[in-house]
């Protein structure tokens, strides 16, 4: 399976469903990392950019064992689908994993609040 999501044509309901499917019951992601990564792919959508995969794998380490794939899955699904509404929403829905204390986190929350 894979799961195919388009950020313009998406239904919160029909990815959880999607996510539920592919990762489990007790799928969740990090809102603010998910957003951060969501609005960094927005700012990029017209160049061909890489992660910077240093910072992912330093922020995975940190991440409790239990929760490492879930980690993954917040950066991913918010660089491949740069939806910061899918993000939020899915929180919303009930599947947010919490705050993980890391620097990316406040991140998006500081550039809010400048703008």
């Amino acid at each position: 399976h894979s799961l195919q999501l388009d950020a313009a044509n998406l239904d919160v309901v029909e990815a959880e469903k999607r996510l539920v499917a592919e990762m489990g019951e007790h799928v969740c992601v990090y809102e603010r990392v998910c957003a951060h990564y969501a609005q960094l792919a927005e700012h990029r959508k017209t160049e061909n950019h890489e992660l910077d995969w240093n910072n992912v794998f330093s922020k995975y380490a940190k991440s409790p064992d239990s929760m490492k794939q879930f980690y993954l899955l917040s950066v991913i699904l918010g660089d491949v689908v740069g939806s910061p509404t899918l993000c939020h929403q899915l929180a919303k829905r009930g599947r947010g994993c919490g705050v993980l204390g890391l620097e990316e986190e406040t991140t998006t929350v500081k550039t809010k609040a400048a703008a």
